[in-house]
């Protein structure tokens, strides 16, 4: 081309010099030599702009386009591309112009102009689908997904990850399998699960090493590093960061070295090493702002704060913390954005600024609502915890701040979300296979089959004497397992995209004292990083108790085990007395109590701190919509008791008791039959038979479950009850089949061990069994803190009942009294005065 050149100059041919300096430009391209290429392209463009040569003057516009992306002169290459689209439309070149739209929104997603990237990939997608380029619908729908993901709308983002991986399957594409699997690893550390996000990053990883793709490889150990970061492994985080760096630099990705340096920088801040953190974020950054990279700059700024803080240089940090939100306000940079108000909410509640401090949590909190939405039981929960630091710095900072509406706001989003979230749109969420779209239906249907092969598999595996099988079907069935879990994740939040409903608004202090009936007080606990308190709201007022340090709170909670039946419990109460009930004032007045627990206050035996009849309730929100959604008294008392054990699928108990036997309950028949008007026993004691006698009333007095309670702190929708095996009903009624059912009852009792444990959420409460039969219909639960005595909980179940619905049809008395008092006269007995004997159990909901 070097000989061509002069030759074409020579005898005045614009057209063929033209084409010469673009080849040029094109070989010092694919050299690596992207900068020595610009000065070609650009003469070689001008050239054939004279000559009027289309498809050279094509080729040239989209080497340049390209070279500029790719050296990261963002505003550049969008001129460029908008010159050619200019040209196309007037050479009527749709097809061409359909592909330069595609080349324009790879330069708004490069930059972090997000907003403009998931608008014009939609245009994409719509001219794709019209000529049925599938490939093309896929790619584009990866595209789509990282917009959603850089706007952190986490929710459509993992929907649309996984479309993508359904398509990509069909087309077998393993590199674009990769990226999305990738890209969805990413999603699962931004929402706080890094260990669901290490199993789409490795899978992806896998396949981007048999596809032959080295970036995508180094995408997901870039990834691979940040889940080391969530977990709070440093070392290893730093491990992966160096060898990312080196490979990006082998590639010449000047963006992926800039962002490896960002992700280094992190890791040395989260050990200890600010200093060097900081050098590396001023140079990322400057790498960033030269190539302009809106969504780099916003992440380095706010490193460079966070390094700051932790050399206790606060002015200099409140100036990095407040440019990166400026920025990422302008780019709707939602995730971003919530982190680095909650940093400076922090830093100035620090700094003893609680009106500053305030302003920044209200402001992070409101876009927090956007990153929180639409997602599944347990990843919304996931999602919330990780959060929670903010939540308690907006409680803490209204309270230095006399506000305490807000410190209600605070303390009532941080643990309202999950359950509010189902109970606000709870038809509209209501999982019926019919009601489901039929891509969906299917996942669904083909996941519970492949699951209940696996445990017919496991049983028979089990049934031998090779220890190799077993582990390969142990292995299948958990695999299995984790599919059906993963699919009813994703029904969840499809759900809730259809019903378009993505985060719910707490209800104000105002409305919630107005539901509050006289002589009731509701108390929200909050647990925050230094700092526990109180909030005491009753109708005619609210008022913040500050409660000490909250390490002392939690170490006086961690000291009480009332569930050993040997230890004395009384030095621990007199701490908890002091602690959490002393301060609150609560006699005059007051005769019943509502608890709004947090952290390890969720497994507290309130019933042994306030003299008061004890319910405890989610949130006050929670509570007045549960008020609100209150009818008539059910009929009947449905007791279900004694299940039959023998033929348990092994597979099943592997899944749901990790392979532990299920002892025979006895007395629970006894129980069931002296307490329910009609009753399930023995064989009958089956999922099968409880749903078609549940359908049999519109609405049930009330549902009584006296079996054996498993408990998953790891997968709370795994919790259940252990039932007799019936047909394909494996026997164990878990947390997530009961959120497909519906079990309309004015009271449920879970006469279990431990029903009510679940995964402890910070700044939530418990995800598990409570709340899944509050979300099937019922406003009253009676469940249990740790495992109890058969016999008394018998006398305490048949004493309970007859006090609050008595046979001979007297009006009874309020739940929360009636367990109350039935707990009385189970400790008056000598026997079992011991608060293992009555103290577990507790009730959840409303009191009366």
């Amino acid at each position: 081309f070097e000989l061509t050149l002069p030759r074409m100059e020579a005898v005045g041919d614009k057209a063929g010099a033209g084409a010469a300096l673009v080849n040029m430009g094109n070989c010092y391209q694919r050299l690596g030599e992207v900068a020595r290429s610009v000065p070609f392209y650009e003469r070689g463009r001008a050239l054939l702009e004279e000559a009027g040569h289309r498809e050279w003057l094509r080729n040239a516009l989209v080497g340049m386009g390209k070279v500029q992306r790719d050296l990261g002169q963002y505003a550049r290459a969008l001129d460029t591309y908008e010159a050619l689209l200019r040209h196309q439309k007037a050479w009527g070149d749709k097809a061409g112009a359909d592909k330069t739209l595609q080349r324009v929104c790879h330069v708004y997603l490069a930059r972090g102009d997000f907003q403009k990237a998931l608008k014009a990939y939609s245009q994409v997608r719509e001219q794709q689908e019209a000529r049925a380029d599938r490939a093309g619908v896929a790619s584009t729908l990866n595209q789509i997904g990282l917009c959603y993901c850089g706007l952190g709308d986490y929710a459509r983002a993992l929907s649309t990850f996984e479309d993508v991986v359904a398509r990509q399957e069909l087309l077998g594409d393993k590199q674009a399998m990769a990226a999305a699997l990738i890209n969805m690893g990413s999603v699962y550390t931004n929402l706080g699960d890094p260990w669901t996000a290490y199993v789409h990053l490795k899978r992806g990883l896998d396949l981007a090493m048999e596809a032959g793709h080295l970036t995508w490889q180094v995408n997901a150990l870039a990834n691979i590093g940040n889940t080391y970061l969530g977990t709070g492994d440093a070392t290893r985080a730093l491990l992966a960061f160096d060898r990312v760096l080196e490979l990006q630099k082998a590639l010449g990705d000047e963006r992926g070295v800039s962002d490896a340096l960002t992700s280094l920088a992190l890791a040395h801040t989260a050990a200890g090493n600010a200093v060097l953190a900081l050098e590396l974020h001023q140079q990322a950054l400057q790498m960033a702002q030269a190539r302009g990279d809106f969504a780099s700059t916003v992440h380095d700024h706010a490193g460079i704060g966070r390094a700051y803080v932790a050399l206790g240089e606060h002015a200099k940090a409140q100036a990095a913390f407040e440019q990166c939100a400026a920025l990422a306000r302008s780019r709707r940079l939602t995730q971003p954005l919530v982190a680095v108000l909650a940093d400076l909410a922090q830093l100035h509640l620090d700094r003893g600024e609680a009106a500053l401090a305030l302003a920044s949590a209200r402001e992070a909190l409101g876009a927090a609502e956007k990153l929180l939405g639409g997602l599944g039981e347990e990843q919304g929960a996931t999602a919330r915890a990780q959060w929670a630091p903010l939540f308690a710095t907006g409680a803490l900072a209204a309270a230095r701040a006399g506000d305490p509406a807000a410190v209600f706001m605070f303390l009532e989003s941080g643990r309202a979300g999950a359950l509010l979230d189902d109970l606000d749109t709870r038809e509209a969420l209501r999982w019926k296979e019919e009601s489901l779209p039929p891509e969906l239906a299917q996942l669904d249907l083909e996941a519970r089959a492949k699951e209940r092969a696996a445990r017919a598999a496991y049983d028979l595996a089990m049934q031998g004497d090779r220890r190799a099988e077993r582990q390969d079907a142990g292995r299948v069935l958990d695999e299995a397992s984790h599919r059906v879990h993963q699919v009813a994740g994703r029904i969840q939040r499809e759900l809730k995209l259809r019903a378009e409903f993505f985060y719910p608004r707490a209800r104000t202090l105002a409305e919630v004292r107005s539901a509050l009936k006289a002589g009731q007080a509701l108390v929200l606990y909050g647990l925050g990083k230094d700092e526990a308190l109180a909030l005491v709201v009753r109708p005619e007022g609210a008022r913040v108790v500050m409660l000490g340090t909250a390490s002392d709170v939690v170490a006086a909670c961690e000291a009480l085990d009332a569930g050993d039946r040997g230890a004395d419990v009384t030095p621990a109460l007199d701490v908890l007395r002091q602690r959490l009930v002393a301060p609150l004032e609560l006699v005059e007045g007051v005769d019943q109590v509502l608890v709004s627990p947090e952290g390890a206050l969720c497994y507290l035996p309130f019933v042994l701190l306030f003299p008061q009849p004890v319910a405890m309730t989610p949130s006050g929100t929670t509570h007045a919509l549960l008020l609100d959604e209150q009818v008539g008294p059910g009929r009947g008392i449905l007791a279900l008791g004694d299940p039959d054990y023998a033929g348990v699928s092994q597979g099943a108990q592997a899944v749901y008791h990790r392979g532990r036997p299920l002892t025979a309950l006895p007395a629970t028949r006894v129980e069931a039959t002296t307490i329910g008007t009609q009753t399930l026993l023995g064989v009958e004691a089956s999922e099968t038979r409880l749903l078609e006698v549940l359908a049999k009333e519109p609405r049930w007095r009330a549902v009584h479950l006296a079996c054996h309670g498993l408990v998953n702190t790891d997968k709370p929708m795994l919790s259940s009850l252990a039932l007799t095996r019936s047909g394909e009903a494996d026997g164990f009624f878990s947390a997530l089949e009961v959120l497909r059912t519906k079990i309309p009852a004015d009271l449920v009792v879970l006469s279990a061990c431990e029903t009510a444990k679940g995964k402890v959420v910070s700044g939530e409460g418990i995800v598990g069994l409570t709340r899944a039969f509050m979300f099937a219909g019922t406003s009253r639960v009676i469940c249990s803190l740790w495992k109890v005595d058969d016999a008394a909980t018998q006398a305490l179940m048949v004493k309970f009942y007859e006090l609050w619905s008595p046979k001979d049809g007297s009006k009874g008395l309020a739940t929360a009294e009636a367990l109350r008092q039935a707990q009385d006269v189970v400790r008056s007995q000598e026997r079992w005065k011991h608060p293992y004997y009555w103290a577990a159990w507790v009730l959840w909901g409303l009191p009366d």
